[in-house]
């Protein structure tokens, strides 16, 4: 069965695999197991790995934009949530830093964090890309049984799905249908144009498209083009989305 749905978002990050624990590179494009998250959000699974292989991944480009730097702050977690893996992240943070500066790690010694979360270690704060303004539209094929679950979740979410990050939720229109036809659902659904761009002037922009593969440590993607309709308006392509689309 083949899902669509839209990524869009004021920021959008799609963390890159990093060996060290200092900056967080964005990609250009959502990554499988970004999204597989975001699907385990929505039915309400924590275990998001076991979808990777449940579901075939292409994301069309609508509108992208250069990548910009955040700082984000690590807050440890309030009692009880995660403390393990929070005390991990706090020691390889601690080792690469003292490798970088060219010196050796000393062993980490494990904070009570108290009941604001606070520990008496330094907070750190490193670096994060991000892509502003962004609209990626997903194609998902994925089985019956789990696209039932997806739509069920799709409307009405267990957890909120986010676009790569907590504070990045997903704008309104998410979930544009369920594709019945035999072609390619993101060469016939039409994109909305720009600001700049005039409809009696300008030829139709040939968007990328890519079909991506793998997982955090091994993101692929292979690119096409396709040349879509247009829509002057998001009424006028979510005026097509309810006619050619199910939901």
């Amino acid at each position: 069965m083949d899902l669509v749905i839209r990524l869009a978002s004021p920021i959008q990050t799609w963390a890159a695999y990093r060996v060290a624990h200092t900056d967080v590179a964005a990609t250009p494009i959502p990554t499988k197991s970004g999204i597989a998250g975001l699907l385990a959000a929505c039915i309400g699974t924590r275990d998001y790995l076991s979808l990777l292989d449940q579901f075939i991944l292409r994301v069309r480009v609508d509108r992208t934009n250069a990548a910009d730097t955040d700082l984000q702050v690590a807050v440890p977690p309030r009692p009880g949530r995660d403390t393990d893996q929070w005390h991990r992240s706090a020691s390889l943070h601690a080792a690469c830093q003292a490798i970088g500066s060219g010196g050796q790690p000393k062993p980490y010694r494990a904070t009570k964090i108290n009941i604001t979360g606070g520990t008496n270690r330094v907070q750190y704060s490193p670096n994060r890309t991000f892509i502003p303004h962004a609209e990626f539209i997903c194609h998902l094929g994925v089985e019956a049984n789990l696209a039932a679950q997806l739509i069920e979740g799709f409307r009405r979410p267990v957890y909120t799905p986010y676009l790569g990050r907590m504070a990045n939720p997903a704008s309104f229109p998410f979930y544009l249908g369920a594709w019945p036809g035999d072609g390619d659902v993101l060469a016939a659904l039409p994109y909305v144009l720009r600001h700049d761009e005039l409809p009696d002037t300008d030829p139709p922009r040939a968007l990328r498209v890519h079909t991506v593969t793998g997982g955090y440590t091994q993101h692929q993607t292979s690119l096409q083009l396709v040349t879509p309709p247009r829509a002057t308006t998001r009424d006028a392509q979510l005026g097509w989305a309810k006619e050619h689309l199910t939901r």
